[in-house]
Formats: structure tokens, sequence, C-alpha cells
């Protein structure tokens, strides 16, 4: 909840969505957890032949692992994307709920507008989150 506080304070309007956003992280605080990421982008990840080393484990944490699958598909086009949902199911032996990762996606969207005031991003991560948010708040119904 902390991630939408701040998201509030650095937008000058915030949407009426974000009113209801504890409903998002209510559900993702009663998800499964493990060891995850934090950052698990494109740009934390070296690739050798077959071999992947994520790096960067600074926000590492306790969290649902559907955290990391919404944030290494951010920015996919929608066929990326879902080969990487299918990659992560077969993986993981587990079947992929959509609208948690709908929400994993939202709270990355709300994670990245609340990070800092203004328009600041690491290059990695130049996106219209606030776009992205509402077109996933849409999706959930918030």
């Amino acid at each position: 909840m902390r991630w939408s506080h701040r998201a509030r304070e650095h937008l000058p309007s915030p949407p009426r969505w974000l009113d209801r956003y504890d409903a998002v992280a209510d559900h993702l605080s009663s998800l499964p957890t493990t060891l995850i990421h934090g950052d698990f982008t494109p740009a934390n990840i070296i690739v050798a032949g077959r071999r992947m080393c994520p790096i960067d484990w600074e926000r590492a944490a306790i969290g649902p692992p559907v955290l990391d699958l919404g944030s290494i598909i951010a920015g996919l086009r929608p066929e990326q994307a879902q080969s990487m949902i299918d990659a992560y199911a077969a993986v993981t032996s587990q079947p992929i709920d959509r609208r948690s990762l709908t929400m994993a996606q939202l709270h990355l969207c709300v994670q990245w507008l609340g990070w800092a005031p203004g328009d600041w991003q690491p290059t990695h991560q130049h996106r219209d989150w606030l776009s992205d948010a509402d077109h996933l708040a849409g999706e959930i119904g918030l």
C-alpha cells in the first residue's frame, strides 16, 4: 500500500481507481510467496548461450512470484508476453491466474508511479505507466 500512497502524492490528478487499490494489495498479499527478484526486467538478466543469470538483486524480497512474471513481460508485445507466460507455467507446472497477473502488473505500474516525483524513470523502464495502469485497472474492474 505504500506505493499507492506515494503514487497519490506524486500524481497531480490521482486516478479514481487508486481509491480502491487496497483490493489489489489485499489480493497480492494473500498469494503464496517465495524469494522474488523484485526488478526482474530484461535489463537485469545476462544471457550467455542457453544460460540466463539474473543480476542486480538489491530489490529482492519475499513475495508472490507473479510479481516477477509481471515485471518480465512489461512492455512485451502480446504474443511475446504470452510465450513468456506459457514458458513460466511450464517450468513451474502451475497454471497462471490471469487476474492475479493483471493485479501484479498494476502493482508494478503503481510502484513506478510512486518511485519518484515527475517523469524520472530508469532508461530501461521508460513507459507511460499511468496509461498502462489505467488500462489494467479497467481490466480488473477497479
